[in-house]
């Protein structure tokens, strides 16, 4: 039998790994672990194939931008580069690309229960589609019609103030030491900062939706108000690339709030014709990634 392809989902907080065979994700093979407690990403890849069939190659989805071979993990700190981690690892080759591109390249792959359907529509076959990423990053990638997904790092771009709160915000984040970009107020990171915008005392990101379902005043203020942002930010995402075949939100966030982001998106897309008949979908599958890399290996995607 041919050996398997090492497929990964490494992000700023967790890993997820796998082998794949012809296209498809190993499901007992599947493992998720802290980044935290690897010094780096070939550290990590080794110790979870130790005692497992070696691979000839390797597929690597990296939270951050991947170029000539090498990527700067955007909130890890780690520097993964393809030729090194080969030799290291013994592998003939290793593709790395940005997560957020492997999960689009993994939107076909997706059964209705692993993306259920937050805004109806029914898009337009064959036209662009959008990943949103909302987790300990913020990005996008655009499945274009002609089936390549381009590079992007959307999230470093400047959040927008469309209103008084949202100037308001952005004037509070940069007295907090932010750049003031999207990522700032709609990773997780961002999420806890909303909280303390709102005058709550400072928490962990997990924490606002737990306040938020115990009635917290200062967590719903803050839900509501990334719920707000996120809403325009997609819209504005979604008409720059006339992702009319739909949008889909991925990440830890999206997939704490989802309600609340699906609330805030019909909201947003309301107000844009273009995009009336545009579905959302939440990718609720935490291992999208390994799918979009399984089938990008074996030239499904």
């Amino acid at each position: 039998m041919d050996a398997p392809t090492l497929v990964a989902d490494i992000g700023g907080t967790t890993a997820r790994m796998a082998l794949a065979r012809a296209g498809a994700v190993l499901a007992d093979t599947i493992a998720t672990w802290p980044c935290a407690e690897h010094p780096d990403a070939e550290a990590l890849l080794g110790a979870y194939l130790a005692g497992r069939p070696r691979p000839r190659a390797a597929c690597l989805a990296l939270a951050g931008p991947v170029r000539d071979g090498a990527c700067d993990m955007t909130n890890r700190g780690w520097r993964v580069e393809a030729a090194r981690l080969a030799r290291g690892l013994g592998l003939e080759a290793v593709t790395l690309l940005n997560d957020l591109q492997a999960q689009a390249h993994a939107l076909d792959h997706l059964t209705a229960q692993e993306m259920p359907r937050l805004r109806p529509g029914r898009g337009r076959p064959g036209e662009a589609r959008l990943v949103i990423g909302l987790g300990t990053g913020v990005n996008l990638a655009a499945r274009l019609p002609c089936g390549t997904v381009p590079p992007a790092e959307a999230g470093q771009a400047a959040l927008p103030a469309f209103d008084d709160e949202t100037l308001a915000l952005r004037h509070y984040l940069h007295r907090e030491g932010t750049a003031g970009r999207i990522e700032d107020a709609l990773s997780g990171a961002g999420l806890a900062r909303l909280f303390a915008f709102h005058g709550g005392q400072p928490v962990a990101p997990r924490d606002v939706p737990e306040r938020l379902r115990a009635g917290d005043p200062a967590a719903r203020a803050a839900v509501d108000l990334y719920a707000r942002i996120a809403g325009r930010v997609a819209q504005g995402w979604a008409l720059a690339f006339l992702a009319t075949g739909g949008v889909a939100l991925a990440g830890s966030v999206a997939r704490a709030l989802a309600p609340e982001l699906g609330e805030g998106l019909r909201a947003a897309f309301a107000t844009a014709p273009l995009l009336a008949d545009t579905p959302v979908h939440l990718v609720a599958a935490d291992t999208a990634a390994l799918a979009g890399c399984a089938a990008l290996t074996a030239g499904r995607a």
